[in-house]
């Protein structure tokens, strides 16, 4: 390749990227980025896998998070329901053993 060709090639790229400059408005830019616009990118294969890697994330942490939510919530309600079960119980045996045990010391 000669240097004549090399700078035929820059050239050209270079007015290629100077006219999609100046066609590309700032609000056609935005749309392109937010995806709001159809171009390129929609017909590119690993535009769709990576699309849809992203929709599964999407859906997918809510859904643990709810799940965690819900584990959470039954921690917090088997320790309440031990604590409403279990220390009323402990509370009539340390009673009945504060009461009986002079009994069993006198008697015996």
């Amino acid at each position: 390749p000669s240097a004549a060709g090399d700078m035929s090639i820059h050239a050209t790229r270079a007015e290629k990227s100077r006219a999609m400059k100046q066609n590309l408005s700032v609000w056609d830019y935005c749309c392109a980025e937010l995806g709001l616009s159809v171009g390129a990118r929609e017909d590119d294969p690993d535009m769709g896998v990576a699309r849809e890697r992203v929709f599964d994330i999407i859906w997918y942490i809510p859904l643990e998070f709810e799940r965690l939510n819900f584990y959470g919530g039954l921690l917090c309600f088997d320790a309440v329901l031990g604590v409403v079960t279990s220390l009323p119980v402990r509370v009539v045996f340390q009673t009945m053993r504060l009461l009986f045990s002079p009994v069993v010391a006198w008697g015996g």
